[in-house]
């Protein structure tokens, strides 16, 4: 069972918040002190959980159909196996400094030939805008790249995509890596929509051809975690079937003429007009 403690103000990283556990069949209470710095890292949370962020965030992952991705629910049972790592971003600081935060630990982990994918954590991004300022700023870091679109969509109406990418080594040369922002927030489409704020991204050895299109890569991104020949083509194929069909039902598409675009690869994630025009970002 998930409690969350839920408070009205910011607490600072000096203050302490107590919860008391009854142990059942135990003729005494337990008091359990923990710092507010050490359950979240970071300042401003709107709720606290019991369960840590990382488990709560695997969890949807593994148990939610709205995901659609069934190569995403068969990764979520043994994230290691597949080199996925989770962890979470201290966000006690400005958009710049927690961009900054993001870029430099993704340089070190495409290091790290053990890991091919990386999930960002970021409980105390709790809104929309705090999110996509966060998103924004890193622009300003070195192989970075954010591009800001209008896309058309048939369910949510038109709205502002931005698109994140980050050079990653592919052979001799580089490509693209296409990131991915998910979050509790009424305007992304239901398969991006996570208890935590997170950001995803392919940061392995790309594979020589596109997953999707059988075509040489130009630019990766989470599908390339599994290697269609590793895996065996018959169930790989079985699989990505069940993922279109997974992902439309998720989105609610039962006509085949009308799509999400949210849900695109090539898309980070989405805001309306208002919000990226405060964010000064519209195309």
């Amino acid at each position: 069972m998930q409690v969350r403690l839920l408070h009205k103000k910011q607490r600072s990283t000096a203050e302490h918040l107590t919860i008391f556990v009854l142990v059942w069949r135990s003729p005494f209470p337990v008091q359990v002190v923990f710092s507010w710095n050490f359950l979240y890292t970071a300042t401003g949370c709107r709720a606290i959980r019991l369960a840590t962020p990382i488990d709560e965030y695997q969890q949807w992952r593994r148990r939610n159909p709205a995901i659609g991705c069934r190569f995403a629910s068969i990764i979520a049972i043994a994230p290691p196996r597949y080199g996925q790592i989770f962890e979470i971003v201290p966000t006690a600081a400005t958009p710049a400094r927690i961009a900054e935060n993001i870029a430099n630990r993704v340089t070190e982990l495409l290091e790290n030939k053990r890991v091919s994918a990386a999930g960002l954590l970021f409980p105390c991004l709790t809104t929309l805008e705090d999110t996509a300022r966060v998103m924004l700023a890193l622009k300003e870091q070195p192989k970075w790249g954010v591009t800001p679109t209008v896309i058309q969509n048939d369910v949510a109406g038109d709205m502002v995509a931005v698109r994140i990418v980050r050079e990653i080594p592919f052979g001799k040369k580089a490509c693209d890596s296409e990131s991915l922002v998910l979050g509790d927030f009424a305007e992304f489409p239901p398969t991006r929509r996570s208890p935590i704020t997170a950001m995803e991204l392919f940061v392995g050895e790309p594979l020589k051809n596109d997953p999707k299109s059988g075509k040489p890569t130009t630019q990766a991104n989470l599908a390339h975690i599994i290697d269609r020949d590793a895996y065996g083509h018959k169930p790989y194929d079985t699989v990505w079937e069940n993922t279109r069909e997974g992902r439309r039902a998720s989105l609610g598409l039962s006509d085949a003429r009308r799509d999400d675009n949210r849900a695109k690869a090539r898309v980070t994630f989405v805001m309306p007009f208002p919000l990226a025009r405060r964010l000064e970002c519209l195309p």
